[in-house]
């Protein structure tokens, strides 16, 4: 009868020959490689997008705010108790800038499909959202420090802890390694355990 297996289960009759029954399960596997390729290819390109914006976007506020703090003259007296947070704060930026450069070149390499890339991009992207977050409570601290737990610091957004640029900084940060690791994530090659038939009793 075709189709019928053998006793030990590892050979099938065809109606002419005996095969091996894993036969089977291997065309079935050969059959679900194109999707896995077309889904690895549609996550790349929806991974390499949201780092391409995402860095894009972070290096040009980054750099502004940075310009900002370095065209403050700091030699001016009422600085003194912050000129030392206004140097390490633009330090920072400049990191943040830096990081920000080589997420746009793995978001590129990740486009190409390029080795390690997505590795590499969600990598840079968690450092520089570390590097943002220390940004904040130093900023946080020179607010502080020149006006005081004032309430009225929370009118202006520029003072306000949930809203002052460093933490708008991190929050688009946040945004884009959230979903570019949902993506890798998602996908993810299922073990070829999931994608074999079960065999037949």
């Amino acid at each position: 009868m075709v189709g019928e297996r053998s006793e030990d289960g590892e050979w099938q009759w065809d109606g002419t020959d005996w095969i091996p029954a894993q036969t089977q399960n291997n065309h079935r596997l050969e059959s679900s490689k194109p999707v896995s390729e077309k889904s690895g290819l549609g996550s790349r390109i929806l991974m390499g997008f949201i780092g391409l914006l995402m860095s894009i976007v972070i290096m040009a506020v980054t750099f502004y705010h940075r310009y900002e703090i370095r065209s403050v003259d700091l030699n001016e007296a009422h600085f003194d108790p912050i000129r030392d947070s206004m140097v390490n704060l633009s330090t920072l930026l400049s990191l943040v800038i830096v990081l920000a450069i080589v997420t746009l070149i793995c978001s590129i390499l990740t486009f190409i499909g390029f080795g390690f890339s997505k590795k590499a991009l969600l990598g840079s992207s968690t450092i520089m959202l570390l590097i943002l977050l220390v940004c904040v409570w130093i900023e946080l601290d020179i607010v502080q420090t020149i006006f005081g737990d004032n309430p009225d610091n929370s009118i202006n957004w520029r003072m306000n802890p949930l809203t002052m640029p460093p933490t708008l900084f991190a929050y688009c940060n946040l945004a884009g390694l959230a979903a570019m690791g949902l993506i890798a994530m998602l996908s993810r090659p299922k073990p070829e355990s999931s994608l074999q038939l079960e065999r037949p009793f």
